[in-house]
């Protein structure tokens, strides 16, 4: 009878069930034989995806890991596991989408292992690891390529041999240390949204490393437009949130990964944990400008200031590099504020609030005797460091008599100090 020609059976009292069914014929369709990839396949594996490019990628993936034992090692030495228009293979297709099962010969599979130990490591990590970086890879390249060696084939190989070059690597990692930028926590807003992003800076035995690889690990809920990144030309690496995403404990660390492939767990052990704070009038600096003049460290009005926020419960104020007070004075309305900012970055946190106390002093008039009047008149300005933005602006005038010109003016300028600092503060209060 012809293999196409269907096989008709009759059967006659066969007992189905529990009954007995005399003379109903049983129609059997012919069953083809399952499509094979052929005899000489040593290692297989399969891949699914909606279209076959997809799903060929998949099993490309599948066939590294059966060859390399990881999938990863493809990528640490790029090899042609498998040719696609050479190496077996088979594509099926349904409505559920495309499976394709790919193929090696013995010979195949021994020379992806050869091609794999033999290549170039491409190597992820700072310039100044590159030396030692690449002898670890290239001697785990060859303990690797042994120990497959020895799984597909039962081959004869030492795979330990790779102990000075972990040492070198060890060595290296000893000195790394992360570091918050902002050691005090990330400064946020009064809705916990961060006003910078997170941040950290990589350091090699005191000096920034750049090239290096780190990673981000946030709570649940809590998006992140990257999680990986790498250090810059200063050692600093940035993370950014999601808009309208509020600030939480979150974890940065080197991304071994990144840094050493599928030989992640031996990457060296450095992290730093990063927080929000809070920002406020904790942490603020002083300006002073007098006459349209460059601001003073000796002026009476920056002592009353002092005394002022002190009394409030406020420390002292932070110490400002001369060169960016000045870029903040001289710098107008948006330009000022962008200045600002630059300042706060610099400082790491330390700044959250400028006072910005411009004001003139004159002679009034003169009593009897050696009595004298003056008068002084100015405005404090209060920004957000963060920000820029003017949070509160006072003046005012005041008048104040003294013995002498220079009693006089002392007096007024200290009074004017007084009333533009309770009047800013009372402004700022909730």
């Amino acid at each position: 009878m012809s293999r196409t020609m269907r096989t008709v059976l009759v059967a006659v009292g066969v007992a189905v069930s529990g009954c007995i069914s005399t003379g109903v014929p049983i129609v059997v369709e012919p069953v083809a034989p399952a499509p094979t990839l052929g005899d000489d396949v040593f290692v297989q594996a399969k891949g699914q995806g909606p279209t076959e490019d997809e799903a060929y990628a998949s099993a490309q993936m599948a066939l590294a890991a059966a060859v390399l034992g990881d999938a990863r090692w493809a990528e640490v030495v790029p090899v042609d596991v498998h040719r696609r228009d050479g190496d077996p293979q088979l594509v099926t297709r349904a409505d559920e989408g495309v499976e394709v099962t790919l193929g090696l010969s013995r010979a195949r599979a021994a020379a992806t292992i050869s091609a794999f130990d033999s290549g170039e490591p491409t190597i992820h990590g700072p310039p100044a690891w590159h030396d030692v970086q690449m002898a670890y890879m290239r001697a785990h390249v060859a303990a690797h390529a042994c120990a497959r060696r020895i799984v597909l084939f039962s081959a004869t190989c030492e795979t330990n041999q790779t102990a000075e070059a972990d040492a070198a690597l060890d060595e290296l990692g000893q000195g790394l240390v992360l570091v918050a930028a902002y050691p005090d926590g990330v400064p946020v807003d009064s809705q916990g949204a961060p006003l910078r992003d997170p941040a950290v800076f990589v350091l090699s035995r005191g000096v920034p490393l750049a090239g290096m690889p780190v990673q981000l690990e946030a709570p649940p809920g809590i998006a992140a437009t990257n999680t990986r990144a790498v250090t810059d030309g200063k050692g600093q690496a940035h993370f950014t949130l999601g808009p309208d995403v509020a600030m939480a404990p979150m974890r940065v660390f080197v991304d071994g990964g990144a840094l050493l492939g599928p030989r992640s767990d031996h990457a060296p052990r450095a992290e730093v944990h990063v927080d929000a704070r809070p920002t406020g009038l904790r942490r603020w600096g002083l300006v002073v400008s007098r006459d349209g003049r460059p601001p003073q460290t000796n002026d009476v009005i920056r002592a009353v200031v002092d005394e002022r926020m002190t009394a409030a419960g406020l420390t002292s104020p932070v110490d400002l590099p001369e060169p960016d007070v000045m870029n903040v004075l001289t710098a107008d309305g948006d330009g000022r504020g962008k200045a600002l900012a630059t300042l706060a970055d610099s400082l790491s946190g330390r700044l959250d609030r400028l006072f910005v106390l411009a004001y003139e002093s004159r002679f009034a008039s003169r009593m009897g005797g050696s009595r004298v009047w003056y008068e002084a008149s100015g405005s404090l300005e209060v920004r957000d460091a963060w920000t820029g933005q003017v949070l509160v602006e006072v003046r005012e005038r005041v008048e104040a008599d003294g013995v002498g010109d220079k009693r006089a003016d002392k007096a007024a300028r200290q009074k004017l100090g007084r009333a533009l600092v309770s009047k800013a503060l009372a402004s700022l209060a909730p």
